[in-house]
């Protein structure tokens, strides 16, 4: 039962700790898992106010967070969170992709995206000398 109250102690920090959106989410799930086989469950409300304040706590998704908090009661659920932050963090990988360096995860979305080989970047900078300047 100790383990218990940890982990619901804990559930704050996951997102803090989390790789990724979707990891976030899954950890979160297999908490409520845990929860649920000590008999001791975690319910779906539970995960998204838990959710909602780790992400309100760290500042990310601001504009979502705005969104989210004014929702009526009834249409915060754990499924409706899970759909707005996952397209949210979708949004964001976008972001990233095209060079931003401000989003929630950058570290772990630039671990999946391989930067340029040396031959590449040494080939562009040859390229970039050999250009004739410009006269503007």
């Amino acid at each position: 039962a100790l383990d218990i109250v940890a982990l619901r102690t804990n559930m704050l920090l996951l997102y803090k700790n989390a790789a990724s959106m979707p990891d976030f989410i899954l950890t979160m799930e297999e908490a409520q898992k845990k929860a649920k086989r000590a008999e001791l469950p975690i319910l779906d409300i539970e995960l998204a106010m838990y959710a909602a304040t780790s992400v309100l706590q760290s500042g990310d998704y601001k504009k979502e967070t705005d969104e989210w908090e004014g929702r009526n009661a009834s249409k915060k659920t754990w499924t409706k969170w899970k759909q707005a932050y996952l397209a949210a963090y979708a949004r964001s990988i976008n972001r990233q992709r095209a060079g931003a360096t401000d989003e929630p995860f950058t570290r772990a979305a630039n671990n999946i995206m391989p930067s340029a080989p040396t031959d590449v970047m040494d080939a562009l900078a040859r390229l970039q000398a050999a250009r004739p300047p410009s006269n503007s």
